[in-house]
């Protein structure tokens, strides 16, 4: 059986929320149950850590140029914001912290991404499908795809001015 390849941004980069999700769901719902199994969340984080890069070092570039910089402007803030709760969560797990700690600075997390995502997949997403050619969007789409994130790289609010 064939699966049709995603041949837009929304379709990419929403099932990528999408999993997202469910792994962050899989890591609430063992700390629900008194239970600290920490490799879904280190999962999720990691696919959304390289998310975000896609997102702001090829998607960011290719709709600003075009003109849409005021809804990346507040997308990249809250990457900011999401990828420090991330370490909070991180650290949480690291310092054996009790499953209940941890569900509440994750549950902070889970409504900061459910808000953030509504955001993407109502604004940015679509308005990236439209702004961009079919060339441009399948260029980028490819990029999607083999795109490394670079050691140490860090999101746009969290970067030195250098």
């Amino acid at each position: 059986m064939t699966t049709k390849r995603p041949d837009t941004v929304s379709q990419t980069l929403e099932s990528e929320h999408r999993w997202i999700d469910g792994r962050f769901a899989q890591f609430q719902q063992a700390l629900a149950g008194g239970q600290v199994v920490a490799e879904p969340f280190r999962e999720a984080a990691r696919v959304l850590h390289r998310h975000i890069f896609l997102e702001e070092d090829l998607l960011f570039p290719e709709v600003e140029a075009r003109g849409l910089a005021g809804p990346t402007a507040v997308m990249a803030q809250e990457h900011g914001q999401i990828c420090r709760m991330l370490g909070d969560v991180e650290g949480l797990i690291t310092q054996n912290a009790s499953p209940e700690r941890i569900h509440d600075a994750m549950k902070a997390l889970a409504s900061l991404l459910e808000e953030h995502n509504l955001k993407e997949e109502r604004v940015l997403y679509p308005s990236a499908d439209q702004l961009l050619g079919q060339h441009d969007l399948a260029q980028l789409l490819r990029r999607f795809k083999t795109a490394k994130v670079p050691d140490g790289w860090a999101c746009r609010a969290h970067r030195k001015e250098e």
